[in-house]
């Protein structure tokens, strides 16, 4: 079985790394520190899911280039700061979440 793809992306280094360390042994994760870098990554590799935690006045930039749900290249998005219920994310979650629930939340959107 092929492993499924995540894309984390946070200004917090040291918390995205301990949040790859819970999840890359089911995921590979892939961890960038923006907008740029990650636009970047997105040309080299498509992901089955990104984790996105707020990154101000870059969030709506972001999600704006991002493919819809209506598309054929749609990638889920997962919001860690729970402030996106409306744009086109599969979930938007408020932090703290155990690591439990997280990948439980990661099971069910990338089946």
């Amino acid at each position: 079985m092929k492993q499924r793809k995540i894309m984390l992306i946070s200004r917090n280094q040291n918390g995205a790394e301990s949040l790859k360390s819970h999840l890359e042994d089911t995921y590979a994760v892939t961890v960038t520190a923006g907008l740029g870098e990650a636009l970047e990554k997105l040309n080299e590799t498509t992901p089955d899911l990104i984790i996105f935690e707020s990154v101000q006045g870059e969030d709506d930039m972001f999600l704006d280039v991002l493919p819809k749900s209506n598309e054929d290249d749609y990638i889920p998005i997962m919001s860690m700061d729970g402030e996106h219920d409306s744009l086109d994310t599969v979930m938007s979650l408020n932090e703290p979440v155990s690591e439990d629930e997280l990948k439980d939340h990661i099971r069910r959107i990338i089946k």
